[in-house]
């Protein structure tokens, strides 16, 4: 749309195609993945009020010490509390290999039970154990 200002110069309205963002809430929290071993944390979306026309977006960020090493990263979808879980979950991040830790955000986490589940897993190492620090943001995004 163009407006015409009093000195002459046009104005033209533009819409931005960002899009926004309502912060539902953040977690922290650490834990040990012993080597040949594999843990995991399921995140539950909680009683938050999700309207029509928004989308749930899941934030993530972990460091791994020590920071040399590597780690494998899945989050999955829905409630996964035991290894065969783990196994057939349907994933919105399956099995990347991370290195001193990493950070994202991903769409469509928590489409089944209202739930995610961040799996590590620290099984291609049979010596050194993992300690990871994580963090988690869930967004309501229109």
């Amino acid at each position: 749309m163009e407006n015409q200002t009093s000195d002459g110069l046009e104005e033209i309205d533009v819409k931005l195609s960002s899009s926004i963002e309502r912060k539902l809430w953040n977690r922290t929290s650490s834990l040990v993945v012993g080597a040949g071993m594999s843990q995991w944390h399921v995140v539950e979306l909680g009683n938050c009020h999700i309207q029509d026309n928004e989308t749930v977006l899941l934030r993530w960020q972990f460091d791994i010490t020590p920071n040399d090493v590597d780690i494998v990263f899945s989050i999955l979808k829905g409630k996964c509390e035991n290894k065969s879980i783990i196994r057939e979950a349907d994933s919105v991040m399956k099995e990347r290999l991370v290195q001193g830790g990493g950070g994202g955000e991903v769409q469509g986490a928590f489409v089944v039970q209202n739930a995610c589940t961040l799996a590590w897993s620290n099984e291609h190492s049979w010596v050194r154990p993992r300690a990871i620090k994580y963090s988690v943001d869930a967004y309501a995004v229109m």
